[in-house]
């Protein structure tokens, strides 16, 4: 599968980062493609391909290798891999709220929210960006999920616009893979996990599920980006999460 917003046709860029499981290329207009295996999940900007058993990013293609997509093809300078995207499923999120969801749904999950979610005080990003461990900060994992509920649920609400303005004029605080991550949320887009766990809050899909999925991102992104979806939803829904937990 490709990722709508994804290059389909022709692009160039540098292998910046490549592990087992992804390799991520730095294009030549600054956005960032993540290829992936195919127990991976998709994402806006991804190529999930059908690899053969033990397959490796990391024991094909070279750091800093050149990548060109030409026809449908992508190629890496020093490497035999070639992979074809003509004809690839195209992924494209869908977020279908069918319900609304309570109190309770956020305070089942355990996580104190509460600092997150006063609409009398303003949320700084500042505090979050860049911040804590991981290849991708702690800090901008939980951003991202906040990001969720706002841009998708109410985006035209004075408050969500502030906050992907906030995001977007301090992504200069945080690393390449971070930058293209919170941008992408900032304008509603968001990996598959994130849609999910959203869309499972608002009637469609299993929460538990969901939530599992989520919490399977990354050594420590998915239950901050989980905490982040609990702090957007209730700040969205005007949840008073402190009252009820008293």
């Amino acid at each position: 599968s490709v990722g709508s917003e994804a290059p389909s046709s022709a692009a160039d860029g540098i292998v910046c980062g490549v592990f087992d499981r992804t390799c991520n290329i730095q294009l030549t207009d600054g956005s960032l493609l993540t290829c992936a295996t195919s127990d991976y999940f998709d994402m806006p900007r991804g190529v999930r391909v059908r690899e053969a058993n033990g397959f490796k990013f990391n024991a094909v293609i070279p750091g800093g290798a050149a990548a060109n997509l030409r026809g449908g093809i992508l190629r890496f300078a020093g490497s035999g891999l070639a992979i074809d995207l003509r004809g690839a499923h195209v992924w494209t999120q869908k977020f279908k709220p069918v319900s609304r969801p309570s109190v309770r749904d956020i305070l089942a999950f355990g996580f104190e929210v509460g600092p997150f979610s006063e609409r009398d005080s303003e949320f700084s990003v500042r505090d979050l960006i860049g911040r804590g461990p991981g290849l991708t900060p702690e800090g901008d994992d939980t951003l991202t999920g906040l990001l969720a509920a706002p841009m998708l649920v109410a985006p035209d609400r004075p408050e969500s616009q502030a906050l992907s303005r906030d995001v977007l004029s301090h992504l200069h605080a945080t690393n390449d893979i971070s930058r293209q991550m919170l941008f992408d949320a900032a304008q509603g887009l968001f990996i598959e996990p994130i849609i999910s766990m959203l869309s499972a809050l608002y009637g469609q899909g299993c929460v538990q599920k969901s939530s599992q999925n989520l919490r399977a991102v990354g050594e420590s992104s998915g239950p901050a980006m989980l905490l982040g979806i609990l702090a957007g939803v209730a700040d969205v829904e005007n949840f008073n999460l402190q009252r009820q937990a008293a």
